[in-house]
């Protein structure tokens, strides 16, 4: 499940045309996002066309233009406008047109990371959308909320998970989603045909913990069968987590679709791939050390 209200709205076909995503926890956002992405294919019967656009390189009247351009036949479009809340309130006018002529094949995201709910409420746009049931939440999960939302996550992995062993993974890596989201994959295929993720397992592959080992990972799955991703990342997070760092900042990581450097990262796991193509552009590697 994305969120109560998308799913209320996907099931009974009545999406709004313009919705307001915001909230800090950018996980679960972006899971919405692609439920959402995921219900239009179905509903039109082919893959939307999807647009992202951020605040400051587009304004709201162009953005708005381009959602009007969807036409009757063809792909529909899923437009996403990032960091809305950082227009003042007048440019968000075109919100408010848009809403009065929307166009038939176009879904409107715009997100807004920083807004909190009251703030969303008193603003003269999004709280049209709110009263409209347009403008969905995403927070952070409170301490009681994080154990739940493991065992459920751990079932649509295929697992189940005691509550010692979501206990101890959120103490080992913290209450990131994104993070705790990759280590419980990692932990359900370390768990292999076993149906339950125990406190022990977690203690043996959790990346944050001091115990963690790469090569038991490797063993344990098999050589030909651990993708050279997961081994990357596995190793970033192994070397962050002896500096007690969060991968990103001493220690990244880039592999294909995926990266996580940054304006401090010293140490970057490259899979293969991406250390050939790094030798085809610079054989030389100027600037690695």
């Amino acid at each position: 499940m994305s969120h109560p209200i998308l799913e209320r709205h996907l099931e009974r076909q009545s999406l709004r045309p313009v919705y307001l995503f915001y909230g800090e926890e950018e996980f679960l956002m972006e899971r919405a996002l692609r439920r959402l992405e995921q219900g239009l294919s179905e509903k039109w019967g082919e893959a939307a066309s999807r647009v992202v656009r951020e605040a400051p390189e587009v304004s709201p009247e162009e953005f708005f233009a381009q959602a009007r351009m969807s036409t009757l036949w063809g792909s529909g479009q899923l437009l996403i406008l990032r960091r809305a809340e950082t227009y003042p309130a007048q440019a968000l006018n075109a919100v408010v047109d848009y809403l009065d002529h929307p166009a038939p094949r176009s879904v409107v995201i715009l997100t807004a990371p920083s807004l909190k709910t009251r703030d969303a409420e008193k603003h003269p746009v999004f709280g049209r959308l709110a009263k409209n049931e347009a403008a969905v939440g995403f927070f952070r999960l409170r301490e009681g909320d994080l154990l739940p939302w493991l065992t459920r996550e751990a079932k649509r992995l295929g697992k189940t998970m005691t509550p010692a062993a979501a206990q101890r993974l959120v103490e080992v890596v913290g209450d990131n989603l994104s993070e705790l989201h990759q280590e419980l994959k990692k932990l359900a295929l370390f768990a292999g045909d076993e149906a339950s993720l125990t406190p022990q397992q977690v203690s043996q592959l959790a990346s944050h913990s001091r115990s963690y080992n790469i090569f038991a990972l490797t063993d344990a799955l098999g050589e030909a069968a651990l993708p050279r991703r997961l081994a990357a990342r596995a190793a970033a997070f192994r070397m962050a987590g002896c500096l007690q760092e969060t991968v990103g900042r001493t220690v990244g990581y880039r592999v294909r679709l995926d990266s996580r450097v940054g304006p401090h990262t010293r140490i970057e796991v490259v899979t293969e791939g991406i250390l050939t193509r790094m030798l085809q552009h610079d054989p030389f590697l100027e600037g690695v050390g």
